[in-house]
């Protein structure tokens, strides 16, 4: 018996096949049900960088080493460098749009201490996770 394992996000499908077969399974019950994958849109990922001829519907699938899914990076090496980067780059973004609320002195010290508080643990997480991955944890 195939399986296919596979996450669903609104019109978004992470399919997690390991041959072309159980894509090609995947495709052919899609067809069924009038559900055609969309294969100018539709990407493929490996895990360690095997380079991959994934074909569907007749047409070779674009093969990427990184991709954006719920604002967060995966990439084929499973590590967060890149997504560390990539929530370091929207933090900063963040902190300079929150600049007039640093120097308003409408909003008490406090409130503005734990507000950065809440900015460094969500940082300082992302990091430990990082650091637990390479470490064997």
């Amino acid at each position: 018996m195939l399986t296919v394992s596979y996450l669903r996000y609104a019109d978004d499908i992470i399919l997690l096949a390991i041959s072309q077969v159980l894509l090609d399974k995947h495709d052919s019950t899609s067809q069924e049900f009038g559900l055609l994958i969309n294969v100018n849109k539709t990407r493929v990922m490996t895990l360690k960088g095997c380079p991959c001829n994934t074909v569907t519907q007749g047409t070779t699938l674009e093969q990427v080493s990184s991709f954006s899914q719920l604002s967060s990076v995966i990439t084929e090496d499973g590590k967060y460098g890149v997504e560390i980067s990539a929530r370091l780059g929207k933090a900063y973004g963040i902190s300079i749009s929150l600049t007039e609320i640093w120097k308003s002195h409408d909003m008490s010290v406090r409130t503005k201490l734990r507000l950065l508080q809440t900015l460094c643990v969500a940082g300082r997480n992302i990091c430990m996770r990082e650091l637990d991955s390479e470490n064997g944890r």
